[in-house]
């Protein structure tokens, strides 16, 4: 499912048009954005946990000439699923 598709299905089951459900979907991507860019972590009771995490930065090798080389510290988004959701896929 795509985010088109998650729209769609939102304005079904909500009874809205599908431009407000986009605008939804929008400013809730805005939300986590921002969140996690301030280094918070956003918790969805039963569904997961969101949270920012940083790899350090450390020394690699060019795997063609054996040349080390600095790897820069890289910042990414973590997902633990909740309960709830794991009980969806393990029933």
């Amino acid at each position: 499912m795509n985010k088109k598709e998650l729209s769609q299905t939102l304005s079904h089951r909500l009874g809205i048009t599908c431009k407000e459900s986009q605008q939804y979907l929008d400013t809730l991507c805005d939300v986590f954005n921002e969140e996690l860019r301030k280094g918070n972590s956003i918790c969805l009771q039963n569904f997961g946990q969101f949270s920012c995490w940083q790899q350090p930065g450390r020394m690699g090798r060019n795997p063609r000439t054996g040349v080390p080389a600095p790897i820069p510290p890289r910042k990414s988004v973590k997902f633990k699923p909740g309960k709830g959701l794991m009980k969806i896929l393990n029933p």
